[in-house]
């Protein structure tokens, strides 16, 4: 499975720069510092992107005890910090929700979901995850990903960047298909969040 490592070289050879054997070292080259830079945010743009088997987690979650409502949702649920998207919530009932925040100290909050339900709750969502876990085809995806976030600081050409970046919606376009025969019994989640919201509000 791929590593850290592997993401960063993956993307310097996309960008025709020389590859790295390490990343661990100080002081570190400042191509690897760049993407040292960019690299929260590519991964968590890709795995954003679809509800990856390697991301999602289903769960059911009760109201917070420590966070108030407010005038339009009575109960809020927490979700855990590293929450990046959520697909779907279920319940038997119809009610209306939306994703949220609430500040829990200073510079400190966390992702919540707002709902006008006492609950629990049942969500499906995507959770960051570790690059060793990526499946190979999201790994490509994401590595052109990465590759385009560099291509400017690197070697400031924008329309290299632009290039790379369609390359990467393609490669994810791929592996998303990829992962249409890999469960089944019940049908993938694949619906807008937020249409979700607001048909369940009606």
């Amino acid at each position: 499975m791929p590593s850290q490592l592997q993401l960063f070289n993956t993307a310097f050879a996309h960008l025709g720069e020389s590859t790295v054997p390490q990343i661990t070292g100080d002081p570190k080259p400042a191509n690897v510092v760049k993407a040292f830079a960019a690299w929260p945010l590519a991964l968590d743009t890709g795995l954003a992107r679809h509800p990856w088997l390697c991301g999602l987690q289903r769960m059911t979650i009760a109201r917070s005890a420590s966070a108030d409502g407010d005038w339009q949702y009575d109960y809020v649920y927490e979700l855990p910090v590293d929450t990046l998207r959520i697909w779907t919530v279920k319940e038997g009932n119809t009610f209306a929700w939306e994703r949220s925040t609430v500040v829990t100290g200073a510079f400190v909050g966390r992702p919540v979901i707002r709902s006008s339900y006492a609950g629990p709750l049942k969500v499906a969502i995507v959770r960051r995850t570790i690059p060793e876990l990526l499946t190979p085809l999201l790994a490509d995806a994401i590595g052109y990903e990465l590759a385009s976030r560099l291509a400017g600081p690197i070697q400031s050409d924008a329309k290299l960047a632009a290039q790379l970046k369609d390359k990467a919606d393609t490669a994810y376009a791929l592996a998303q298909g990829s992962e249409a025969g890999e469960h089944g019994g019940d049908d993938i989640v694949i619906t807008s969040p937020m249409a979700d919201a607001r048909s369940s509000a009606h």
